[in-house]
């Protein structure tokens, strides 16, 4: 049986994320400078456009542009956990504040920010 801890434990990082100014600027740049293919995207969905890389490493690399957010020099984490609301809630009680919980068609996500300021993502894929 699962306990709140063991679903609420970091197993990997699924995905880091730069926020774009000009999104198709940035996805010509990535695609053409170091011969990236999409391997998912979503334009216009969840406020914002989204296009992920997958790398040879098993990490995915991603690009996003939110519509209605001014872009901020950001990088960002996204942890892969078991149960994204069991680590909203451990995270919340360490001192993290929760900034937007959504619930995508490829994924479930929470942003928060740390005790420091710094926003990371707890994810899970579906």
């Amino acid at each position: 049986m699962a306990t709140a801890q063991s679903t609420a434990t970091i197993t990997g990082i699924d995905a880091i994320y730069y926020i774009a100014k000009d999104f198709d600027r940035a996805r010509r740049f990535y695609e053409g400078a170091f011969d990236l293919k999409p391997t998912g995207e979503m334009i216009g969905e969840g406020g914002g456009s989204f296009v992920e890389y997958d790398l040879p490493d098993g990490t995915t690399f991603g690009l996003a542009k939110m519509d209605d957010s001014p872009w901020h020099m950001n990088g960002s984490i996204e942890f892969a956990v078991p149960d994204v609301d069991a680590a909203v809630l451990r995270a919340t009680a360490s001192g993290a504040t929760l900034n937007e919980d959504l619930d995508l068609p490829s994924c479930r996500m929470a942003w928060l920010q740390d005790t420091e300021g710094n926003s990371f993502c707890l994810h899970r894929r579906k």
